[in-house]
């Protein structure tokens, strides 16, 4: 009865470092935080159990994850767009950080403002312009992250309030 206590104790911890981790860890682009968030809500219903309200929230915190990374891409690229860059070329600086992750993530990290930052000299034909359309993907990119982080937050507050109620 003690052992079982203490394990439950230890995975408890455990998922609160891993939400924790998935939450902070959002700064860097590409970090799957809100996917982390979601396996440690996963594996608390996994350990702990659903139940009826569980498995309610848990449907909410599947679909906020979701949400959730698909609003950041979208604020990222409206934040160049804003600024004058055309979607295809946001498309192709994606594409290419897309790509060049598996090569390597840092690779893959610096493809897409180095590579939007490319097309957009080559397109506009001005350097000072080309820096004006990276600082708008670099503003889309921090709108992106207030979004993705205010997602992350709000998963966890539902994870908590399942611990409470569950």
């Amino acid at each position: 009865m003690e052992t079982l206590i203490w394990l439950r104790s230890i995975s408890s911890l455990a998922i609160i470092i891993l939400m924790a981790a998935g939450l902070l860890g959002m700064i860097i682009p590409f970090y799957p935080g809100l996917l982390i968030i979601w396996i440690g809500a996963l594996l608390y219903g996994l350990i702990y159990g659903f139940g009826s309200v569980g498995t309610l929230v848990f449907i909410f915190i599947t679909i906020l994850g979701l949400f959730g990374s698909v609003i950041d891409n979208i604020v990222t690229g409206l934040g160049a767009h804003h600024s004058g860059v055309p979607w295809l070329t946001i498309l192709y600086a994606a594409l290419a950080g897309l790509l060049l992750t598996f090569l390597h993530p840092l690779a893959g990290l610096a493809a897409v403002p180095v590579g939007l930052f490319l097309l957009e000299w080559r397109r506009l034909g001005d350097v000072t312009l080309a820096k004006s359309s990276l600082i708008g993907l670099i503003k889309g990119w921090l709108s992106g992250l207030l979004a993705r982080g205010a997602v992350g937050f709000l998963m966890i507050i539902l994870w908590i309030i399942w611990v409470w109620i569950g």
